[in-house]
């Protein structure tokens, strides 16, 4: 019963593993897809078959589909055990790169209303602060998805962020963290900046509140999402 049960979990699991999303025909224009059908091409035609590439790629989808099909069928049944185990895929096993990219930018304010760079990735950075959101666990809370912006929790980040630094730094009265949404060029140019989303400004006295508002610092979390 014991080997039963395990190599049924084993089976539903490899079938889990298995891609969730169909290749749709806007997908042949990425150069990976590209790839894997030239790379199809070739092997068919090593082995004495002479298939074009149009039936390669109608062959392509038609078993994407079939295969996302097939997939949700046999794991529908299981769908209470991932949801009351957590053993679910919740993420891409292999990411695929995409031209857009953010670039997390944190700035202290002072009270002479001074705007004075901790971190902006990529560029000189105050240590102790760049040895933290560097760290790749931690760049993975704040870091956005170009499909479904800021995570969740995005803005508790940057909150428990702004308490490390007010705790450090007694001279700052306002943290702003913001992304930099970046698009890359061909090879050998520079990207091309679209301007900052995702901001969030917190001020020191709203997590002490027994210090008080500064005047003229307004009051509240600032957000700015796209």
């Amino acid at each position: 019963m014991r080997a039963l049960l395990i190599t049924v979990v084993l089976l539903v699991e490899c079938t889990s593993a298995l891609p969730d999303k169909r290749v749709a025909r806007r997908h042949l224009q990425r150069p990976e897809t590209a790839r894997f059908v030239t790379t199809a091409e070739r092997g068919l035609r090593l082995l004495g078959f002479t298939p074009d590439r149009p039936s390669l790629e109608r062959a392509l989808l038609t078993g994407s589909a079939a295969l996302q099909r097939t997939r949700r069928a046999l794991v529908a049944p299981f769908a209470p055990l991932f949801r009351y185990t957590a053993t679910h895929q919740q993420w891409a096993l292999f990411l695929l790169g995409t031209r857009e990219c953010f670039r997390i930018h944190v700035d202290a304010r002072t009270p002479d209303d001074r705007w004075v760079p901790l971190y902006h990735a990529l560029e000189a950075g105050v240590p102790r602060y760049e040895a933290v959101l560097r760290y790749r666990r931690v760049r993975g809370i704040y870091n956005p998805s170009s499909q479904h912006g800021s995570r969740p929790q995005y803005a508790g980040f940057v909150r428990a962020f702004a308490r490390y630094v007010f705790e450090r730094e007694p001279g700052y009265d306002t943290l702003r963290v913001r992304m930099q949404h970046l698009r890359i060029g061909d090879p050998g140019t520079a990207p091309l900046s679209a301007g900052f989303v995702d901001e969030v400004v917190v001020r020191r006295w709203e997590l002490f509140p027994e210090l008080g508002a500064r005047p003229g610092t307004g009051t509240g979390t600032k957000r700015v999402t796209r």
